[in-house]
């Protein structure tokens, strides 16, 4: 017991560091990494990761940003989408103006993609 203890707590500390702050961390794509789902319910309970969804968390006291959503939906989820128009002129730094509200966000993707909840109700 005492060594399952151990493991778990490296593994924690790997998850904190290996991955950048508002990255979405995918409960399907944790398992496949060996966290599985009691592990993951463990560290939601321990105030080590927060739920922003159905299957999706974020670690403690990280912001859901629209980079790390959107990296999650490329690299884990295999959502073939991607920033355009002015959202991704101004993430390279090459937008004309400066915008002085909130802007929106230009997302393009195939047809019929389907966005998960966790995506579509934390806008």
């Amino acid at each position: 017991m005492i060594e399952e203890a151990k493991i778990n707590k490296s593994k924690i500390s790997k998850l904190i560091q290996e991955y950048p702050k508002g990255l979405v961390l995918l409960s399907s794509w944790l398992v496949s990494r060996g966290y599985q789902y009691e592990l993951q319910q463990q560290y939601r309970k321990s105030g080590w990761l927060r739920s922003i969804g159905k299957g999706a968390m974020l670690k403690s006291g990280d912001q859901l940003l629209i980079s790390g959503a959107i990296a999650t939906l490329q690299l884990q989820a295999n959502i073939n989408i991607h920033f355009g128009g002015r959202s991704a002129l101004e993430l390279n730094g090459v937008a004309h103006y400066l915008q002085l509200t909130q802007s929106e966000v230009t997302l393009f993707a195939p047809g019929k993609t389907k966005l998960p909840s966790w995506f579509m109700n934390n806008k």
